[in-house]
């Protein structure tokens, strides 16, 4: 509950991060977690495909690693995960959550990842092919993992058309090109909001949004909000 919280940590005297190795949620397992103050892990919570957790009203914080590690494709037919009320804190690692790009959907607007050393959320490759998307602003940057090896991209496309929307001040770090649309009898749709911003990484120039034949790009800043599109955030250059 809100004033007895269960209480997941590492050593009593004088907890780091590390301390516990944390907690691995297989195919096929279920969990809830309420309420559930989690600190000093090396990895937080890890979550492999078709495991039905539920987490609310919970933090994660002082791991060194991860503090939510999400793998695979989303189940077909199955439970996605859901978190709602989500505190990721205190992480001294590179990234402290990370997921595949067409899993981005379980993180909902009171998700939270904050006070990090790092606060990233680094997205591995994926398409979004049958459903809509929107990212929202959880205080973290959605950074892109650079990959070159095949089948390792980044694409929303389908028959459908669906649609990847950047929310008013969510930032999305480009160290890859990202295709929307691939065809014309599989298209996309990228909705940039006011104050959302597309970012290069660290002087990449291979960050590119490809626009395929029947897709559509729609970017509407406002004097005050505008859309922003650049490089480098700490030294931006040609």
């Amino acid at each position: 509950t809100a004033l007895e919280p269960v209480v997941m940590t590492g050593d009593p005297d004088a907890p780091g991060p590390g301390d516990w190795s944390g907690i691995v949620f297989y195919t096929g397992s279920t969990a809830t977690l309420d309420h559930v103050d989690l600190g000093y892990a090396y990895n937080g919570l890890r979550l492999y495909p078709g495991a039905d957790v539920a987490v609310s009203n919970t933090t994660i914080h002082d791991f060194s690693g991860v503090g939510l590690q999400v793998d695979g494709d989303p189940p077909a037919g199955g439970d996605a995960p859901t978190f709602t009320d989500t505190l990721v804190t205190g992480g001294t690692g590179v990234h402290p959550v990370f997921l595949p790009f067409d899993r981005l959907a379980i993180l909902d607007p009171s998700f939270s990842v904050t006070g990090n050393t790092n606060d990233v959320i680094r997205v591995s490759g994926g398409t979004i092919t049958d459903f809509d998307l929107t990212l929202y602003d959880l205080g973290a940057v959605y950074s892109l993992y650079y990959c070159s090896f095949s089948g390792c991209g980044y694409a929303v496309a389908g028959p459908t058309g669906p649609t990847l929307t950047l929310s008013a001040g969510t930032v999305l770090r480009l160290p890859v090109g990202i295709n929307v649309g691939s065809s014309a009898s599989s298209t996309g749709h990228l909705v940039l909001e006011p104050g959302s911003t597309i970012q290069a990484h660290e002087g990449n120039n291979s960050g590119t949004i490809y626009v395929r034949d029947g897709a559509s790009l729609t970017a509407l800043g406002t004097a005050l909000e505008p859309v922003v599109m650049t490089g480098d955030p700490d030294a931006p250059g040609p």
